[in-house]
Parts: structure tokens; C-alpha cells; sequence
């Protein structure tokens, strides 16, 4: 595939990642989830304060609020404003965010999670994999914006075989049960 199919590739996923936001109600994570503490659990934990760093490792689970990361090892950087990333390895990487009360948990897989907690941005990358409700996305990487319930796929590849893959399922209409 040259760069230009790849562009065009690119686009036509945004375009359909708009169109699904665009017929998907709104789905941002509660928010409260944010005013919530962190909790955590791991086999070790190191803390460097001065550096704003602390280190998890050995079946890390962390929670906070509706949203639950299970990982290897996750990393916290820390600033005067409080916590601003997590990045998450593991085999896989398992995130799990309730938008709503009354919606199924998000669910997003990989081998590395990048959390920017004051974007509300999450990085999915290597055999990366988000379902939310119904639908499901695949790729090598996989970006999703919390607040705005935007998703982009991407596959960095060029093995055909290795492409994007999107199942969604169809929305009921207005008035139907």
C-alpha cells in the first residue's frame, strides 16, 4: 500500500468514526469517575515523589470510579494538578469504562495503554482491540477520546491481511423496541 492509499484509508476511517458518533448517543465516562480516588493493587510499588513517578508491577489493578485497568505494569506521572498519564503493559493491557449508568461497559484491549487523564485520551497500541456496546474495532493501534466518544483505528501495516477491521451493529430506529 503506498502513503497515499494510507491517507485515503485514514481518512475513510475518520469519516466513519464521525458517522458512528453521530448516530451513537453520547457516551462519555461518568463523570464523577474523575473525582474518585485511585485505588490500586500490585505485587511491588515504587514511588518517587520529587519525580512525580510511580511504578506498579505483577497483576496491577487499578480503579477509579466506573473505569478499571488491568495490566502488568502501569506507570503514573504525577504533577502540581495531580495525576496527567498512566501508561499500562500488559498481555494484554484490559480497560474497562461504564459511559452511563445505564450503558454496557466500554472495553478496550492492547499491549500498551497510554491514558492522557487531562485530555481524556487513551492510546490502545499493538493488537489493539475497542467494543463499545455492540461494535468492535481492531487495529495496530487504536485512539479514543473519552469526552468526545470519538474512535480512530489504524493499521500500521502494509500486509493487507492486517487491515482495519470495524463490526457494527445496526442502530434501531426511532419508535422501534
Amino acid at each position: 500500500m503506498n502513503r497515499n492509499n494510507g491517507l485515503f484509508w485514514h481518512c475513510c476511517l475518520s469519516i466513519a468514526a464521525l458517522f458512528m458518533l453521530a448516530l451513537s448517543p453520547a457516551s462519555h465516562a461518568l463523570p464523577e469517575d474523575k473525582d474518585q480516588p485511585i485505588e490500586l493493587k500490585a505485587d511491588s510499588a515504587e514511588m518517587d515523589d520529587k519525580k512525580g513517578i510511580s511504578v506498579y508491577i505483577g497483576k496491577v489493578f487499578l480503579k477509579q470510579g466506573s473505569m478499571e485497568i488491568e495490566a502488568d505494569k502501569i506507570t503514573i506521572y504525577s504533577d502540581d494538578q495531580g495525576v496527567s498519564q498512566m501508561i499500562a503493559v500488559g498481555r494484554p493491557v484490559k480497560f474497562r469504562q461504564r459511559p452511563n449508568p445505564q450503558d454496557p461497559l466500554t472495553k478496550g484491549f492492547a499491549l500498551k495503554m497510554d491514558y492522557d487523564v487531562g485530555a481524556d485520551f487513551a492510546t490502545f497500541t499493538e493488537k489493539a482491540k475497542l467494543i463499545q456496546g455492540g461494535d468492535t474495532f481492531k487495529g495496530d493501534r487504536i485512539e479514543f477520546d473519552l469526552g468526545k466518544d470519538i474512535v480512530s483505528a489504524f493499521s500500521d501495516s502494509n500486509d493487507p491481511d492486517k487491515r482495519v477491521i470495524m463490526v457494527l451493529q445496526p442502530r434501531k430506529k426511532e419508535g422501534s423496541k
